[in-house]
């Protein structure tokens, strides 16, 4: 069913407006479950952090749809997106292409920012959902000890993450990954 938004409950309150540049797309096809990662280079100066929004309007729609995060250095980060079938969106980035200009809004989002003075932090997420951990782990310079707890459907579903994920486990940025399969096996986890 159609459902058409009036335009007065289009909110559109940012805390900065960017221009990124398409760094890598691994693209929905290579995946099992159409996830990919998109990595974006920021041409401006402005901050932010794993956890904060980025706010992507499509070519010819009105309304934002929100990616969380994962911030890579000052200038760089990565979504992790699940392509949707008939996703205008997902779509959209999905479709993207390496050196392609992208233009998105930035919403920061402090009560999803990694803990500064924790030793100990653990991690959960399903799917796409680690994207914004990615960032956080990836900057994990304090020593944290880190635990990820990821849930997918299946263990092939990881493989988008797993290169970056086995470098943070040598490198100590991760101490420990574990996993929950919902489709691998009869004894499903959750």
């Amino acid at each position: 069913i159609p459902i058409t938004l009036s335009d007065e409950l289009i909110t559109n309150e940012y805390d900065g407006e960017l221009t990124l540049n398409v760094v890598r797309n691994t693209g929905p096809e290579a995946s099992i479950d159409n996830t990919f990662l998109l990595f974006l280079e920021n041409e401006e100066r402005t901050e932010f952090q794993s956890g904060d929004l980025l706010a992507v309007t499509p070519p010819g729609e009105k309304r934002a749809r929100f990616y969380s995060i994962g911030a890579l250095d000052r200038n760089s980060f990565v979504l992790s997106i699940k392509s949707v079938e008939q996703g205008i969106c997902s779509s959209y980035l999905g479709a993207s292409e390496h050196d392609q200009t992208i233009k998105a809004y930035l919403k920061r989002n402090p009560e999803f920012h990694f803990p500064r003075k924790a030793k100990q932090v653990v991690m959960i997420a399903t799917g796409t959902g680690i994207g914004p951990f990615l960032g956080m782990i990836e900057n994990n310079t304090f020593g944290a000890d880190i635990a990820l707890y990821w849930g997918g459907k299946y263990e092939q579903s990881l493989d988008l993450y797993r290169a970056h994920l086995d470098a943070w486990m040598g490198t100590g940025k991760l101490n420990a990954l574990h996993t929950a399969l919902s489709r691998q096996h009869e004894n499903k986890k959750y």
